[in-house]
């Protein structure tokens, strides 16, 4: 997620903290989204470099049921995102873009 209005002088890409009027909450919510596509992430290495499936072509290490698993977490970062567009301070992330970097700070 980028921020699509930076404050003047702000090109480290972290969203700019002009503007809220509802505390931290967007980024809290850009925290769970970055969280769930880590979780992501974290599933797709496992499957990919599980030393049990080494000898399984990569096609064939995506079972159903692993692909149904993925999904769900996908769905699960998708919700979040989701939360974020409709969330009344959400245009000051995009959340088409990139994971979230964070609050600026950290």
């Amino acid at each position: 997620m980028t921020n699509k209005n930076p404050a003047p002088g702000n090109d480290t890409g972290l969203p700019s903290t002009a503007g809220l009027t509802r505390g931290d909450e967007i980024f809290r919510l850009c925290d769970e989204a970055n969280a769930a596509m880590q979780e992501v992430a974290l599933y797709v290495h496992s499957v990919n470099n599980d030393p049990a499936l080494a000898k399984v072509p990569p096609r064939k290490r995506w079972t159903p049921e692993r692909m149904a698993r993925l999904q769900e977490l996908q769905g699960a970062h998708g919700a979040i995102a989701k939360r974020i567009e409709d969330h009344p301070d959400g245009h000051i992330v995009d959340v088409t873009e990139g994971p979230v970097v964070g609050r600026p700070g950290q």
